[in-house]
């Protein structure tokens, strides 16, 4: 194939020759892209495979909402309604390394007794409940979309391939492709 493009470009002469340039640069954006392409395709679904061969292994009864694997740990108050853009979130968090087993890998937390455990140098003002407001306060897309049906004083695992966590850029320690995994006590819901 090589020698097929060498021979074509040296028999390509004056404004032609430009023309086949930006189509030489063309084919290799294609095809680098094209590659790239397969390796994300490829990773998200070995991430997916992973994921649901942990949580059947475990015999966990788990949804897929949006693409992120939600296990509920605890249920929490029977009756509540879908949470909507604007309402008030409170909840609890830790945040693991997905390593296909149990999560052993903490990234982060604001619960004080899982910081110092783990030895985390976690300021003060952190180690309190997380307030969002859904819809509005930025958060990870997947950990977003889980939320969307929890309950007051439920308690879940969200587990996320790398689409929905922080994708195919290094964020702090968390490296490209990373699956996550979060765990997540809800205080409070405050529908407006």
């Amino acid at each position: 194939m090589k020698k097929i493009i060498i021979d074509i470009f040296m028999s390509v002469k004056g404004e032609n020759k430009a023309l086949f340039n930006v189509f030489l640069l063309f084919l290799s954006i294609f095809t680098l892209y094209s590659c790239n392409n397969e390796d994300y395709d490829s990773t998200l679904k070995k991430q997916k495979t992973s994921i649901e061969s942990y949580l059947k292994g475990k015999n966990y009864e788990y949804n897929i909402q949006n693409g992120a694997y939600v296990y509920i740990e605890k249920k929490g108050v029977v009756g509540s309604t879908t949470i909507k853009k604007g309402d008030i979130l409170t909840f609890d968090y830790s945040e693991y390394f997905f390593e296909n087993k149990d999560l052993e890998t903490l990234i982060t937390t604001n619960i004080p007794e899982i910081a110092t455990e783990a030895g985390l140098n976690t300021p003060e003002e952190d180690l309190k409940p997380i307030v969002v407001e859904y819809g509005v306060t930025p958060m990870v897309i997947g950990l977003e979309r889980a939320l969307k049906w929890v309950t007051p004083e439920e308690e879940l695992i969200v587990y996320l391939p790398f689409t929905l966590a922080y994708g195919e850029k290094w964020y702090s320690v968390i490296a490209p492709y990373s699956p996550i995994a979060f765990k997540i006590k809800i205080i409070k819901i405050e529908h407006k």
